[in-house]
This record gives structure tokens, C-alpha cells and sequence, in this order.
């Protein structure tokens, strides 16, 4: 479970004894000290970067500050859907936090979706802990942003990933690549055809194709290792 939190000063903390259902003010936030790794952008780096609020649908702008404004302009989180050019189409609340702080919940069952939580002191630059959430959730297929109060700014830390389109195995190829004219024979000096081998071989294939679980069996000598290597190594090259 990942924490999108922004680091405090060492020392102890005094105790709040505030009620944490309390609303916050707007200019209590304005007062927040921004992230030491947040920083603004110089004003012509600023100008000369791409606007992204195009990419927010005006649905999904209207429920992201709806809910922000709900939770007192405290930090959420969102998992928002994303169309094929990556306009965010619809968002829905996953957690709600402090004014610095707010955890980023996802797992690989949300694969495809971007993870977005706002930044009450405006400021859309990824913190430490912002770049290392992104980094395990684009492992699981996630994508991820930071967007404004108002949710009129978004600025995507990582997009989401697309799964890649595999190229299904060709048996017939597996089957030459172990014949007497394919690259096995070729790289070995002494070389035997074995045809229960390339048979094995493209059973392998055909369950790399299909998934699942392929359960063979096969004497001493017919070259189980290279009827799984073959394969195995043409559908890693994908």
C-alpha cells in the first residue's frame, strides 16, 4: 500500500486534537508550505510545456472537483478511465487524505486505468514519492497524474501503459527451425532430425498461442530441451 505523502519537518509533532471531519478553509491551503520537491516552473519553461486539460472530459472534470471540493480540498485519489487518446472519460474516488497526504490504492486488476490525486497548494510538479508510486504502478499497467483543486489542470507523471500486441507463434516455422535446413542445424556441427521432437515442439508453440497448461510426455532421447527452448525463445523475442 504506497502513501503519496509530502515530507515533514523532523521533530515531534504536537497532537491535533481538531476534529479530522473538519472542513478546510481555502485559505488555510493557500497557507500550506509547498513540497521541498515540488518546485514552480520558470515562466518561460512553464509556457513551453504541453496543456493537458484537453484531456480531461468535462464529466470528468466536473466529478474530480466535486469530490475534491467535498473532502474540503484535502488530498484524493482517483482511478480514472481513459479513452484510446488518452482523454480522461470518467474518474471514481479510491481514497481520501489529509492536505498533504493521501494513499494511492490500485492493483493490477485496475490495469489500463490512470491513478490521478490533486495537489492542494497547486503545484502539479511530482514529488519523490509521487515518482515512486508511479514507477510500481506503471509495473502493473497503471498510469499516473497530479491535478489542480479545480481540477482544471492535469499533468501525467506516466501514461498508461498499452498492453502490446502479440504476434502468435507459426507451428510450421517451430517445426523448420528443428528440421534438418533450420537454425539448429545449422548451428551444430553433428546434427539429427528428430521428428517426434519438432511434433513436441509444436504442441508447445500451439500452447503458447492458446495459454493454458500443456502436459507432455517423452522418452529419453527425443530432445525435450530444445522441443521447449525453441519456442519458448521465439515467443520471448515478442
Amino acid at each position: 500500500m504506497d502513501l503519496l505523502r509530502r515530507p515533514r519537518s523532523r521533530g515531534p509533532a504536537a497532537p491535533d486534537r481538531r476534529r479530522p471531519d473538519r472542513p478546510v478553509a481555502a485559505p488555510a491551503l493557500a497557507r500550506v508550505p509547498a513540497d521541498p520537491q515540488q518546485r514552480a516552473l520558470p515562466r518561460g519553461e512553464e509556457e513551453g510545456t504541453q496543456d493537458l486539460s484537453a484531456r480531461l472530459s468535462p464529466a470528468a472534470r466536473r466529478t474530480l472537483a466535486a469530490e475534491i471540493a467535498a473532502a474540503g480540498g484535502r488530498e484524493v485519489s482517483f482511478l480514472a478511465e481513459v479513452d484510446a487518446t488518452g482523454v480522461v472519460t470518467s474518474a471514481r474516488v479510491v481514497a481520501r487524505g489529509t492536505v498533504d497526504r493521501v494513499l494511492a490504492l490500485a492493483t493490477a486488476d485496475d490495469r489500463g486505468t490512470l491513478l490521478l490525486h490533486n495537489h492542494p497548494n497547486g503545484l502539479l510538479e511530482p514529488s519523490g514519492a509521487d515518482l515512486g508510486v508511479a514507477a510500481r504502478l506503471h509495473d502493473l499497467g497503471i498510469g499516473f497524474g497530479i491535478i489542480d483543486n479545480d481540477a482544471t489542470d492535469l499533468y501525467v507523471v506516466v501514461e498508461v501503459p498499452r498492453a502490446r500486441e502479440l504476434r502468435k507463434l507459426d507451428p510450421f516455422e517451430v517445426l523448420h527451425e528443428l528440421g534438418p535446413d533450420g537454425a539448429v542445424a545449422r548451428a551444430l556441427g553433428r546434427f539429427e532430425d528428430r521428428p517426434s521432437q519438432r511434433d513436441m515442439a509444436a504442441h508447445i508453440a500451439d500452447a503458447y498461442n492458446d495459454g493454458g497448461v500443456l502436459l507432455l510426455e517423452a522418452g529419453t532421447g527425443v530432445g525435450k530441451s530444445f522441443a521447449y527452448l525453441v519456442p519458448a525463445l521465439a515467443w520471448a523475442r515478442q
